[in-house]
């Protein structure tokens, strides 16, 4: 068990996704979609320089941070169609 990370982790985690998901009820699920690519890029660039365990890990690091940035170059590449109407 000392391989999970601090609770305080997991609150943040929690809070962040209330954030993004108030961002989207306020704003627009563009701007919204945009925050949560950017946090990505954010926890990548901490994973990568991280040596204390604060943020979790799957596998090595160069494939998390890999991971996470290609999940945040694909959430922002569909963001630009956050607020398109629904075609039918």
């Amino acid at each position: 068990m000392k391989d999970l990370p601090p609770i305080g982790y997991y609150v943040a985690l929690v809070g962040w996704l209330a954030a993004v998901i108030a961002i989207g009820y306020v704003w627009n699920v563009r701007v919204a979609s945009a925050a949560l690519a950017a946090s990505l890029v954010i926890l990548a660039c901490i994973r990568a320089v991280d040596t204390r365990g604060i943020v979790p890990h799957v596998r090595r690091t160069p494939i998390d941070v890999a991971t996470l940035l290609i999940l945040a170059g694909i959430l922002g590449f569909f963001s630009i169609w956050g607020n398109s109407p629904a075609v039918s």
